[in-house]
């Protein structure tokens, strides 16, 4: 797929720029169809060789003990409890899909809550061990569609995101 700029995608491009030098993590929305994997992929793929880009698909059955296995791939032990990317670089999980995992019985989304903890607090705890691992030099980019899926990002999730809302297609296609 050939991306073609307009005005629109530089401003986006610009705005999504500064927030990954800053660390932030952010979430485009749009409906299906225009563009916001294109986009996310050819921004993260501009990106100076100081970044790391995880690619992490959800589905309805993701779990946060399988998305927790995905997470740690890319990471390597520190010093102690700490863990990072390789050397100094910085890692993006790229999340595609973000809304798609199943609501349990008590309302949550397991994923999301693994993300969160992270976002908030540069932890989460080793499964078999029950230790817990402090991650660095990590952000998420995420993109969903807010018109399928489970409909429900957690509003803690929400208020820590940067959020990008597209409404019109992005990409034209060759």
């Amino acid at each position: 797929t050939v991306l073609v700029h307009t005005t629109e995608t530089t401003r986006l491009r610009y705005f999504m720029e500064l927030l990954l030098e800053k660390g932030k993590p952010l979430m485009l929305v749009g409906n299906a169809g225009v563009g916001k994997t294109v986009f996310v992929g050819d921004t993260l793929a501009s990106l100076s060789e100081d970044y790391i880009v995880s690619r992490v698909p959800f589905n309805y059955y993701t779990t946060s003990a399988a998305l927790q296995k995905i997470l740690e791939k890319p990471l390597e032990k520190k010093a102690g409890h700490n863990y990072g990317p390789g050397g100094n670089k910085k890692l993006i999980y790229f999340i595609d899909d973000m809304n798609m995992p199943e609501v349990d019985l008590y309302g949550t989304v397991q994923p999301h809550t693994l993300i969160r903890q992270h976002i908030d607090y540069g932890h989460w705890y080793d499964r078999q061990k029950v230790m817990l691992k402090e991650i660095h030099n990590c952000q998420y980019v995420a993109c969903m569609n807010p018109m399928v899926g489970s409909f429900t990002i957690n509003p803690r999730l929400q208020g820590i995101d940067s959020h990008m809302l597209l409404q019109q297609p992005l990409i034209y296609c060759h």
